[in-house]
């Protein structure tokens, strides 16, 4: 359905808001139909199926194997002769500057107007313009591996030894060394979480590729840190005479908020673990990792609508709800999505919509299967939509 074509649709369900809400005697037939074809346009419309549609047409109009998601405009794909290539939404290919398609080895996704290819047996970035950015690497017998640019950061470890920093504006790599077993992804704060080798040592590097500096001095002491994420950073400390520890949180300043987490523990059980901020809550892991939970800012746990504050398995909040797991009244372990505010998702008769298994929600939808093996697409306000 065209622009056109929908808003001529539009204008008939306006024209007819009375049958389609009040239907009058001998019109039911009419409404119902009408209500059907209202559903078919919702169902259609609906991003994941728009965008599911067209990289199906795409794959069949251009002879491809495969054409994965868009990002940045672009989705990367297959062709027949296995070589990888870029498409956009109207079905024309990424080409360089003789106007050939461009064809690689290999290639990831576009992420901030970069993405890594592989073409004669080199590894480069090249931008949604057809045009390679700075730096270019022999892949020869190494183990490379290039990771997606955030922040204008993207990050290259080479045989799994040597990190660098990859910056978006062209400037010179920055060497990182061999110290970090662990390095991730830039943060909007610009700082990127970092675990030492040979120390397990916590802290951040900045977009420079130096150790942030405003942890405090006591920094030996700090066994932990969560990426920072809408401002903050959750901190764990070790107190040095009693070996107790606590969680605090640092904003990008190097400022200490709230360590009331030092008295408060659920039931009891310390916080062993945590994950970067999200919706405004932190994803927790108790220790002995068995329950979970989600803990906020000022110390407070997220509490669901049966007074659950810990659950079997969490996961980050998508689009406002997360996947939970639980045992529910019928003794059944079960996956149900939660709010910020501790709601559960409920269908059209207020029941709370239980699955066997869930994906997290991406543009409106997740993929759900109940215990039954039935699979739909589910809505992030309950409805229901059967695949295929």
């Amino acid at each position: 359905m065209n622009c056109n074509e929908l808003t001529t649709f539009l204008q008939k369900v306006l024209d007819n808001r009375d049958l389609i809400f009040e239907p009058k005697d001998g019109q039911l037939e009419e409404t119902v139909e009408l209500k059907d074809e209202i559903e078919k346009v919702v169902e259609e419309n609906t991003p994941y199926n728009r965008n599911l549609r067209l990289r199906v047409e795409l794959s069949e109009r251009l002879k491809l194997n495969y054409v994965g998601d868009f990002h940045d405009g672009w989705a990367v794909a297959t062709n027949r002769r296995n070589k990888w290539v870029f498409v956009d939404k109207e079905g024309d290919f990424l080409t360089h500057a003789e106007g050939d398609i461009w064809e690689f080895d290999d290639a990831d996704q576009f992420s901030e107007g970069v993405a890594a290819v592989e073409v004669d047996g080199h590894i480069r970035y090249i931008t949604t313009s057809g045009i390679f950015f700075s730096g270019t690497y022999s892949k020869g017998s190494a183990n490379l591996a290039f990771r997606r640019f955030s922040n204008g950061v993207a990050r290259v470890d080479i045989e799994d030894t040597q990190k660098y920093f990859h910056k978006r504006d062209g400037s010179p790599l920055i060497n990182l060394g061999d110290a970090y077993s662990y390095v991730g992804k830039m943060s909007a704060e610009g700082l990127a979480r970092f675990v030492k080798k040979t120390t397990d040592k916590q802290g951040f590097l900045d977009k420079r590729g130096r150790e942030w500096a405003r942890l405090p001095v006591f920094s030996e002491n700090i066994l932990a840190v969560t990426a920072f994420s809408e401002g903050y950073a959750a901190i764990r400390h070790k107190n040095i005479t009693d070996s107790k520890t606590w969680w605090s949180f640092i904003d990008s300043i190097g400022n200490f908020y709230n360590n009331v987490l030092k008295e408060i523990h659920l039931d009891g059980e310390e916080i062993e673990v945590m994950d970067s901020l999200d919706c405004g809550w932190f994803m927790c892991i108790f220790k002995g990792g068995r329950q979970y939970g989600y803990v906020n800012l000022n110390g407070e746990f997220l509490k669901s609508e049966d007074s659950k504050d810990r659950f079997e398995g969490a996961f980050h909040f998508y689009e406002g709800l997360a996947r939970v797991f639980v045992t529910n009244d019928q003794n059944r372990h079960v996956t149900r999505f939660i709010n910020t505010r501790g709601k559960y998702l409920r269908d059209e008769d207020d029941n709370i919509l239980e699955f066997t298994k869930a994906t997290d929600f991406n543009d409106g939808l997740a993929n759900v299967i109940f215990d039954n093996g039935d699979q739909y697409y589910l809505t992030k306000t309950g409805d229901l939509i059967r695949f295929g």
